[in-house]
């Protein structure tokens, strides 16, 4: 809090000090005032920006269209085979909103990797993969009468 003081300068002191010395009233004390300016009111998320950040995941089945000997596909993998094979994600976002202009950042980040045996056992595989998807954008709200709100990316 900044504070500002008035002061009264020496003369002016003396003068009222006498005035009060050779009256018949009370005697008036003079000193420094401090005094606090009107206090503005701090920033709230109703005058700035909003913002809200997510957390969240997704189960995604894996398959292929190529067809081993036989007419079964080579890839096939369902979501207990990809958690199974899965080492790290993140999947997240993250919105900030100022009256009507906004910015959205989502990111998704999956690395899986896995061991395998095929042709009868005699090759030997070993398959890793790093998924990532980054997106930012810009949106503007068309629309918002309290109901809801309509927002352009």
């Amino acid at each position: 809090m900044r504070l500002s003081s008035i002061l009264i300068p020496a003369a002016a002191a003396a003068s009222l000090a006498a005035t009060a010395a050779t009256s018949q009233e009370a005697p008036v004390a003079v000193a420094p005032v401090v005094v606090a300016p009107a206090a503005s009111s701090p920033a709230t998320w109703e005058q700035g920006w909003t913002g809200q950040a997510t957390l969240y995941g997704w189960l995604p089945v894996i398959n292929g269209s190529q067809e081993g000997p036989n007419g079964a596909p080579l890839v096939d993998l369902d979501t207990s085979d990809v958690l199974s094979s899965l080492d790290m994600a993140f999947m997240g976002s993250a919105a900030f909103q100022k009256d009507r202009f906004g910015i959205l950042l989502d990111a998704v980040y999956a690395r899986l990797s896995t061991d395998g045996q095929w042709v009868q056992e005699r090759v030997g595989t070993q398959t890793k993969t790093t998924v990532g998807f980054y997106t930012a954008a810009l949106s503007y709200r068309l629309l918002d009468d309290g109901r809801g709100y309509m927002d352009v990316y």
